[in-house]
């Protein structure tokens, strides 16, 4: 009997049918890898899920403890009394160093590492606040806010040396916070503001110590070169939600500054009354060796 031949409609049809059966086999012969394939995607999608809503909780409560730390700040400066002043630290300390265990080195924790500086500088509790600022220095890398913690550093240093008697002791500070303003006017070069508010601190130093020539030489350079204060057209929408939190805070010391004086007006109402000194001193020296005789 002569064997018909198949047509080209035929022979495909078996090869799909060829095909389908292969693929069949092939989901029986892997059935369990697939089972488990399929459970690692199902584990995969619940464990996204959960992190997503860890992160959520997370950022909520830690933006919660932000809040009651800044909230405390307040009530620290507006304190009436020694008792205020020290139940709104607790309260803001609280507050800081556990978001500073949990968030460490990440810009939430910076910003609460900064924060509890300014909290002790606030009480006059000058080496918690510049071991504060020393924790927040050696966190970042980035130039602007190592500035802005260089500065925060020399002043904490410049006023610990007010509250000294021994004159050896407030040099010490008193030089160890210049090197800090330098610092600081070396992370932030021109025309920032951070290197202006650096200059400034080092014209105050070298007036305390007595070196006016190189006081005066630095007043003039921030008169020069900084002529008005910087206006920020942002900062009247309000607070960015998605900026930096250690950065919004410095801008809002930074304002509330230049609110009440531009760095060019400090400057300018500073080398006024160096120079009158200057002139002072030239005038008293002059009759002096009019009425002695001798220089």
């Amino acid at each position: 009997m002569a064997k018909r031949k198949l047509t080209h409609e035929e022979l495909q049809r078996d090869e799909v049918a060829e095909g389908l059966q292969e693929t069949l086999d092939s989901l029986r012969r892997n059935r369990n890898k697939l089972i488990g394939l399929a459970a690692v995607a199902i584990l995969v999608a619940i464990v996204y899920a959960a992190v997503s809503g860890y992160q959520a909780r997370v950022l909520r409560e830690s933006n919660e403890m932000f809040a009651n730390a800044m909230t405390a700040y307040a009530r620290l400066l507006s304190a009436a009394d020694d008792e205020q002043r020290r139940g709104a630290l607790g309260d803001m300390i609280t507050e800081l160093d556990t978001l500073i265990e949990t968030y460490g080195t990440s810009p939430l924790g910076r910003a609460a590492t900064f924060l509890k500086g300014r909290a002790y500088y606030a009480i006059d509790d000058y080496p918690k606040a510049q071991e504060a600022y020393e924790q927040y220095l050696a966190q970042t890398q980035d130039d602007a806010q190592k500035a802005r913690g260089e500065i925060a550093l020399a002043y904490s240093l410049e006023n610990e040396s007010f509250f000294l008697d021994d004159l050896t002791e407030q040099r010490a500070k008193l030089d160890q916070a210049r090197v800090h303003y330098e610092l600081a006017a070396a992370a932030s070069p021109k025309p920032s503001f951070l290197y202006y508010y650096a200059l400034l601190g080092q014209a105050r130093y070298h007036e305390l110590v007595q070196e006016e020539e190189q006081a005066i030489a630095l007043l003039e350079e921030v008169v020069a070169e900084r002529p008005a204060p910087v206006t920020d057209p942002a900062a009247a929408a309000g607070p960015d939600p998605d900026e930096d939190p250690e950065l919004a805070l410095v801008k809002m010391a930074i304002r509330e500054r230049e609110a009440q004086l531009s760095l060019a007006a400090t400057a300018r109402q500073r080398l006024e009354r160096l120079r009158a000194r200057q002139g002072l001193d030239e005038a008293v020296t002059e009759v002096t060796t009019q009425v002695t005789g001798s220089p």
